[in-house]
């Protein structure tokens, strides 16, 4: 049997990179999994915006400094 379900993917908010967990897997079955996910893999939340750990770096305040995209 083939039935559909919904799913998430997470993509960061600046170079719009796909995140892809340590097996290779970009769909998950809801949002906390992913972000959860996305957290332990050094991806970054801020509110509702999520960033990929090429694109951000914190200063010393920990202050968010995103790179430009190239």
């Amino acid at each position: 049997m083939i039935e559909k379900i919904d799913c998430v993917t997470l993509s960061c908010d600046n170079c719009k990179k796909v995140y892809e967990n340590y097996n290779g897997f970009t769909v998950f079955l809801d949002t906390n999994t992913a972000m959860e996910e996305a957290q332990d893999d050094d991806w970054y939340r801020d509110e509702d915006k999520h960033y990929c750990p090429d694109c951000y770096t914190l200063d010393d305040d920990d202050n968010l400094i995103l790179k430009p995209i190239v």
